[in-house]
């Protein structure tokens, strides 16, 4: 048997690799030279076909199925995916052993089972909750609100938004109505209360910027790009334009090693710590979190309870999930922890891999990021 016969055959048998994968640690599966990633995949199908059930008959009847049918890992996972549809767990052996007996083909395989995960479910129970949701544009100083609401009410203030006669948009008519503001025609101008990471280079363009003209900010400062600890990002043409706040606050950065060290004297943070650390990490350091520092949680890089210390090399924000999650034993890895490395806050994943930044353009905007660039 080649080495593609092979491959294929187990490619299409994969019980036997998920009985012998039964009691495993995703640790120990990544020393026998599999990837994180996979690992966990086959841990848990292993689970559910070789664990415990409440229906060992089906379960027994789905693993007899899925082999004569030549089900792979992939059809498998999408099996899995449609069983987190079901309202009812109970239903969750009668909708896998309907799909296992079907032909291993995922196109048909999903056609079926939306139609089963819908007879399970019954018809859907109309929800009218509101909701008010925003989320940052990639690549843009803009973010996204998305509102829930009565649709009829949703209709009539778009259509009066709409039959404006004035030149700004409907968009930032809204806004300017919710910021309060009673010539919606202006501007929309706001006061900025997070606090803004403003680089010394950056501070010099806008200083100039506000001595030549107090109108509005030329093209230079609209090159400008700020981080706020809300999350956000602003340009230097808005920053002008905008009243700051007296509680606001904007912080100069010059090229530095890092943070000043604070030493160990209580568990929880003070007003100036949390302060420093949103400033340098302005959202969570986990790569591909937009959470705000003003919305996340102080975090001890090294736990508390593992001997770290209150002090600014050993802080950082993290929202509330990763904060959570990260391991802070590092002997019984699950998803990675934070690390500063060269004054920078990194993930290090748990089971091998580069450690990585946030990459995040706000991220990019922090402190740290500023004074000392990568």
């Amino acid at each position: 048997m080649t080495a593609l016969e092979e491959f294929i055959s187990s490619w299409h048998n994969p019980m036997p690799i998920l009985q012998e994968s039964r009691g495993l640690s995703v640790l120990e599966l990544s020393k026998k030279g599999l990837d994180a990633t996979t690992a966990k995949q086959l841990l848990r199908l292993s689970r559910v076909y070789f664990g415990p059930a409440f229906a060992p008959s089906k379960q027994k009847e789905a693993i007899d199925a899925a082999q004569r049918q030549r089900h792979s890992i992939a059809t498998l996972r999408e099996i899995e995916r449609f069983v987190k549809k079901l309202r009812d767990r109970k239903n969750s052996w009668r909708l896998r052993l309907a799909l296992c007996h079907q032909p291993a083909n995922l196109r048909t395989l999903r056609v079926h089972a939306t139609q089963l995960v819908a007879e399970f479910n019954g018809p859907d129970a109309i929800t009218n909750k509101p909701q008010l949701l925003v989320s940052a544009i990639p690549g843009s100083t803009f973010s996204r609100l998305l509102i829930d609401a009565p649709s009829h009410l949703i209709r009539t203030a778009v259509d009066k938004l709409n039959a404006r006669t004035d030149q700004q948009h409907p968009a930032l008519a809204a806004l300017a109505l919710l910021c309060g503001d009673t010539s919606p025609a202006e501007a929309v101008k706001v006061p900025v209360t997070p606090a803004i990471i403003l680089s010394l280079p950056d501070a010099t363009t806008l200083a100039t910027t506000l001595a030549t003209t107090l109108d509005s900010a030329d093209d230079s400062a609209d090159d400008i790009v700020l981080s706020l600890t809300n999350g956000t990002r602003m340009t230097g043409k808005e920053f002008i334009e905008n009243t700051l706040h007296e509680s606001g606050l904007v912080m100069l950065v010059d090229p530095i090693r890092g943070p000043v060290n604070l030493y160990r004297t209580s568990r929880f943070p003070n007003p100036k710590q949390r302060l420093m650390a949103k400033l340098e990490n302005p959202v969570c350091p986990s790569p591909g979190c937009s959470v705000g520092a003003d919305y996340s949680q102080v975090h001890h890089i090294t736990a508390w309870k593992n001997g770290g210390n209150t002090n600014m090399t050993d802080l950082t924000s993290a929202c509330k999930f990763h904060n959570g999650r990260n391991d802070d034993d590092r002997h019984t890895p699950r998803h990675g922890h934070l690390k500063r490395i060269r004054g920078h806050i990194h993930h290090v994943p748990a089971f091998g891999g580069p450690p990585q930044l946030n990459n995040h353009p706000v991220a990019r905007g922090g402190a740290m990021r500023i004074a000392v660039p990568i």
